[in-house]
């Protein structure tokens, strides 16, 4: 990789990681959009909403478990 122009090299990775974000969320929203229109979008968006906390909490979990534990 070298050290050399270190500061562009940071600079352009977290502009990829950017536009990445951005492109991962326009067809997103484009079905959020369409699917707000049904009459199911509520449990829906509930159910999704809980998997996403479980998730995280899970991934929480697993990240402290391999610091404190996984180091030995």
């Amino acid at each position: 990789m070298g050290t050399e122009q270190i500061l562009a090299k940071i600079l352009y990775f977290n502009l990829g990681v950017e536009v990445g974000q951005v492109l991962a969320l326009i067809p997103i929203i484009f079905i959020i959009t369409l699917s707000r229109k049904h009459k199911q979008f509520p449990a829906f968006y509930k159910a999704v909403n809980w998997y996403l906390v479980l998730a995280g909490i899970g991934l929480f979990v697993y990240q402290l478990y391999h610091y404190f534990i996984g180091h030995g």
